[in-house]
């Protein structure tokens, strides 16, 4: 579930990746671990700024609406509070919800985070419940539709876009 989102997880993947494409195609080998090399750079670099950038932050936990950022908080000391658990779709009881509106209130949270692809109302109707604004988080699951700016398909680019949303929602300095 969301792997990808924490970068240091995601560092995993793109040697694996370079490999597999490298025994598929030998001739090109050396340009895709060259590429390879390159992006990990990429990563490490988006790993720091999510280290510094959630270092000194008002609250450690955040809402999301399903449990789709717990590698990303266990990766960088947050913890998540999901609305529904795993699954987006999913309905939660009122015996749920009323544990998550309690424990949001417990744990100082100012931010729902929610996929903008999803259906969003139960996470809007819980930020209203609780005053709180909602952030979008893309998840890169589905791109954008109409035209694509040159930033709206790389991974690095749209991570630091997410970073700035979690940001908010953690009242960051």
């Amino acid at each position: 579930p969301h792997l990808w989102l924490s970068p240091p997880l995601a560092e995993y993947f793109v040697s694996y990746v370079a490999d597999q494409l490298a025994a598929a195609d030998p001739a090109n080998a050396t340009g895709y671990r060259r590429n390879a090399d390159a992006f990990e750079a990429r990563l490490k670099k988006l790993d720091g700024d999510y280290v510094a950038g959630l270092s000194n932050c008002t609250t450690r936990t955040f809402l999301t609406s399903h449990a789709f950022l717990d590698y990303q908080a266990a990766a960088y000391n947050l913890t998540a509070l999901s609305i529904t658990g795993v699954s987006p779709d999913a309905e939660p009881s009122i015996q749920q919800m009323t544990m998550v509106l309690n424990e949001s209130k417990a744990d100082n949270i100012q931010g729902v985070l929610a996929e903008p692809d999803e259906v969003q109302a139960l996470s809007q109707s819980v930020a209203a419940e609780l005053n709180l604004p909602l952030y979008p988080y893309t998840t890169m699951e589905i791109l954008p539709a109409g035209p694509l700016s040159p930033g709206d398909n790389d991974y690095v680019d749209i991570m630091e876009n997410n970073l700035q949303q979690m940001k908010q929602a953690l009242k960051c300095r």
